[in-house]
């Protein structure tokens, strides 16, 4: 084999984990898991409050129940 060949042959095969895909165990449902309970919290706060925006209905979700927030972060 060419010593160029070896070269190239070793630099393909550095540089493959390169082209892996990532991103494949994520669920394909936020059911049951920490973000659901927050959108939840979020869409009970616009129910009640119902000229608060999405943005502001989930802040004050979170500021009502930062343990949502800690529980997100702990996953």
């Amino acid at each position: 084999m060419a010593p160029e060949n070896r070269v190239l042959k070793a630099a393909d095969a550095g540089m493959s984990m390169l082209f892996k895909a990532t991103g494949q165990d994520a669920p394909s449902s936020l059911d049951g898991t920490s973000l659901s309970a927050i959108d939840k919290a979020a869409e009970a706060v616009r129910a009640e409050q119902p000229g608060l925006t999405a943005e502001q209905a989930y802040d004050l979700a979170l500021r009502n129940n930062p343990n949502l927030y800690t529980d997100a972060l702990e996953g």
